[in-house]
């Protein structure tokens, strides 16, 4: 089997959680190679979701997922390539360890405050034809299937680029939002197909590229297809799709490759598959991230907010207007007021002062490229923390690279350490 150690994710802000240790029940693994090319692996239950992984001759994986049955996504490519190895093909199986995890976790905020979520998971291994070892370790729980790589290389690992694709059915509807990184372009109902059609001004040549999280419905089952337990040992990614073709691919954000201290676990490709109620009150996501690194939550108090921006983009600049939104959230029982873009340093103290005689709290906004640096952050959080501010915005990062994630990993960081809440 491929061990591998994952680091958690440094966590702050609004949505930080607490996770008690994962209980899992190993079965013995498979120490011979075996001549099977189609493996299953099904929800806790049995009762609807099956992940079916299979090996065709030229030795590419695919892996596709039935509900009840009945497909829900054909075969998709598995794979990943590195600046040393083609693990997309020639791949041969030499290993296979399953278990059952069962994880309890608490929440500040979210649908559900109090989580317990169990999977079960199966860890495959493979060989590539120049003998280099592939982990594909997939999950399957009773509202969807996800899988990652591991690479239990020591030293850092550069992966240059994925095989992973979703296959949807080209009649399936779709509700698709055309890739951007502010992620403020508008969904489009259409079909998985014919999705390109909607937004040929975002494509390249007959190649699209679509947001996180991406809809479909087939034969009366939706699949949202996202990305879980992203950080910067990583990048994000989006979906690419061809004119008219099945195949949403895994495409990196990153136009480098990216490297990852290893061994590399990379993030999770993930499908919540059910009826409506079943994506809407899934928490996979979440349950597919590590434990917070924030021991401490008593600080984290999650509440409503007013924002004077949406209204009047000049206000945030007027301490008036804005005693006039800390009066509103008084008078309205809101937690906080959020002073956006236009704030003036010379009277927030003044600001925080009213606000708080008053039973309210002050968020400020930032451009993050006045967050950008270690330095930065420090002076910044320091004299603010001072002001009694009791958070962040932060806005413009218009970027899925893997150096802004390393960005948020750090930010998230510092903003916990100050106990400075973070949207």
């Amino acid at each position: 089997m491929i061990g591998v150690t994952l680091s958690a994710l440094a966590s702050g802000g609004l949505l930080a959680a607490t996770t008690a240790p994962s209980t899992a029940a190993p079965t013995p693994p498979t120490t011979a190679a075996t001549p099977a090319t189609t493996w299953t692996v099904r929800d806790p239950a049995h009762s609807a979701l099956t992940a079916r992984l299979a090996l065709d001759p030229a030795g590419e994986l695919r892996l596709a997922v039935t509900r009840d049955g009945a497909p829900v996504l054909a075969p998709g490519r598995l794979g990943l390539r590195t600046d040393r190895h083609d693990l997309t093909t020639g791949l041969r199986l030499v290993d296979r360890e399953d278990r059952t995890v069962h994880d309890t976790y608490r929440m500040t905020t979210g649908k559900e405050l109090r989580r317990s979520a169990t999977a079960r998971e199966t860890t495959f291994a493979f060989r590539g034809a120049d003998g280099a070892r592939l982990g594909v370790v997939m999950r399957v729980s009773d509202d969807g299937v996800a899988y990652r790589y591991v690479l239990d290389e020591h030293g850092p690992v550069t992966v240059t680029g994925e095989a992973s694709a979703f296959e949807v059915p080209k009649d399936a509807k779709a509700w698709v939002q055309p890739y951007a990184t502010s992620y403020e372009n508008e969904r489009t109902e259409t079909t998985a197909g014919a999705a390109n059609e909607a937004e040929p001004q975002e494509c390249a040549g007959d190649t699209c590229s679509f947001g996180y999280p991406a809809l479909f419905e087939t034969g009366g089952t939706y699949v949202l297809l996202t990305e879980a337990d992203v950080d910067g040992r990583y990048s994000g990614s989006h979906l690419d799709h061809e004119d008219g073709g099945s195949a949403y691919s895994v495409a990196l954000a990153d136009d480098a490759p990216v490297t990852s201290p290893g061994p590399l676990a990379t993030p999770w490709r993930t499908a919540i598959v059910g009826g409506l109620d079943t994506l809407v009150g899934s928490t996979l996501v979440d349950d597919l991230a590590p434990p917070s690194r924030v021991a401490d939550t008593s600080w984290i108090r999650p509440g409503t907010d007013d924002w004077s921006w949406l209204s009047d983009t000049s206000s945030p600049g007027d301490l008036d207007r804005q005693r006039d939104f800390v009066d509103y959230a008084a008078a309205h029982g809101l937690e906080y007021t959020l002073v956006d873009a236009g704030w003036k340093a010379s009277w927030v103290p003044e600001l925080v002062r009213y606000a708080r005689a008053r039973g309210v709290d002050v968020i400020l906004w930032f451009d993050w490229a006045d967050l950008r640096t270690q330095a930065q952050r420090d002076a910044w959080f320091a004299k603010i923390k001072a002001w009694g501010v009791v958070g962040v915005k932060v806005d413009y990062m218009y970027s899925d690279s893997q150096s802004t994630f390393q960005w948020y990993d750090a930010i998230l960081r510092d903003t916990a350490e100050r106990h400075l809440m973070i949207d």
